[in-house]
Parts: structure tokens; C-alpha cells; sequence
């Protein structure tokens, strides 16, 4: 089974300038509370994904002012980045992940966020049941590493 079989197409996806109040509306439009940060509209290449855990994190564990941030300050860099057209049993670090799974093309540009909950820990395969294309799906949670 090849990676993109696995894939949900179109997650919210935003920018590094992206404003907290335009990222909140992103987060609560998705049930599962997860944006994927591009570097920009051209090529698509995915830095980092934003929860609400992560905006809590930066806003209250480390006491910064909400007004003063953008999707660059509370973005998490620790995703895992796999090829649509790889094998899923060639890439045994997915099994059990707690971190996103971004799936990218040849080019790297993103293409959408592997469901995690259509691989068993055990290596035994499940077909992914697809969302519509605004939603995406990410497993537990997992360290911040928003920048400064």
C-alpha cells in the first residue's frame, strides 16, 4: 500500500505571517484542530504544523502576549515528512507516530496528512476511510518547538 493511499487531501493550510485570530479560525473549522504551515503559495513546502496546544504553549507556558504573535512563533517543527509514492513498509518510523505525518510530493510540496488511524501499530493494513477535503487528521499529541 503506497503512502498516498493513505492520505487526506487539502488540510487548512496557512503562512509563517499568518495571524493567532486568523489561526483560530482555521483550528475551529476542522474537528480535528490541526494547520499545516507552508513556506509560501509558490512551492508549498511544509515547515511545521499548529495545534491549539501549541498557541497554549507559547501564550501560556510561556507567558508571551497573543497580540505579538503569528503562525511562525507557534508553529511545532516535529513532523515526520514521507513521499506519496513511497511504501508504507518502507517507511516503518509512521507505525505508531505520535508526530503528523505530512505527506509531500517528488518536489517536496505538500499533499496532504497521513491518517493515522488507518495504520495498525502491528504493521497489519487498513484502508483509510477519506474526510472531506477541508479536514485533516493527526495523531496524540506531541513537543512544541515554536520559535522565539
Amino acid at each position: 500500500m503506497l503512502i498516498g493511499e493513505l492520505t487526506i487531501k487539502f488540510p487548512p493550510v496557512c503562512k509563517e505571517h499568518t495571524s493567532l485570530e486568523q489561526l483560530y479560525s482555521l483550528l475551529t473549522g476542522t474537528p480535528e484542530r490541526l494547520v499545516v504551515v507552508i513556506d509560501g503559495d509558490a512551492h508549498r513546502v511544509p515547515i511545521g504544523v499548529i495545534t491549539e496546544r501549541s498557541i497554549c504553549e507559547q501564550i501560556i507556558g510561556r507567558r508571551r502576549d497573543p497580540r505579538d504573535l503569528s503562525a511562525a512563533n507557534v508553529l511545532d517543527c516535529d513532523i515526520i515528512k514521507v513521499e506519496t509514492g513511497r511504501d508504507i513498509r518502507d517507511v516503518p518510523r509512521v507505525f505508531g507516530t505520535q508526530k503528523p505525518v505530512i505527506v509531500v510530493d517528488s518536489d517536496r510540496r505538500f499533499k496532504g496528512i497521513v491518517d493515522t488511524t488507518s495504520i495498525a501499530v502491528n504493521g497489519d493494513l487498513r484502508s483509510a476511510d477519506f474526510l472531506p477535503a477541508d479536514h485533516a487528521v493527526v495523531a496524540g499529541a506531541h513537543p512544541i518547538m515554536g520559535l522565539a
